[in-house]
């Protein structure tokens, strides 16, 4: 694969859906920036090392470092401002009582809509953590704005 496109992508969160989308989209020759909130994870990551098992992700990951497609960064606004798309892929695991813990998806809108004030970057925003009906027009689009 020799193509390269023009649009950089940003992933919030480096865990088992946001870490395996990123090498997914770097071997498509997109140009991929990782954020996570664990910078002990993201170092691992930086160095070619996935920190959870999953079939070819290491060999894709190191692949992917080495052709300059993907990064890890903890600098949040500056990828946020390269990026034309970013993808949210942070844990929503449930409570106690089987509703969704959206803390970590709230937090991700918060530090994006701050990150949007200071630059005239025009993206596309999109959900890909598991929450419940509603949550993208509702509170997440209100927090972000």
């Amino acid at each position: 694969m020799s193509e390269t496109y023009e649009w950089q992508i940003s992933i919030i969160g480096c865990g088992h859906v946001g870490l395996p989308l990123a090498v997914c989209f770097a071997e498509r020759g997109y140009k991929i920036y990782l954020f996570d909130k664990d910078f002990n994870k993201l170092n691992l990551v930086a160095k070619g090392i996935a920190p959870f098992f999953e079939p070819n992700l290491s060999e894709l990951l190191k692949k992917s470092i080495a052709l300059n497609r993907l990064e890890v960064s903890q600098d949040f606004k500056n990828i946020i401002n390269k990026s034309k798309v970013i993808f949210i892929a942070v844990e929503t695991p449930s409570k106690k009582d089987g509703s969704v813990n959206l803390k970590a998806v709230m937090k991700a809108g918060e530090m994006i809509g701050e990150a949007l004030k200071t630059t005239s970057n025009h993206c596309v925003i999109a959900l890909k953590s598991t929450v419940t009906p509603g949550t993208t027009e509702g509170p997440f689009k209100s927090i972000i704005e």
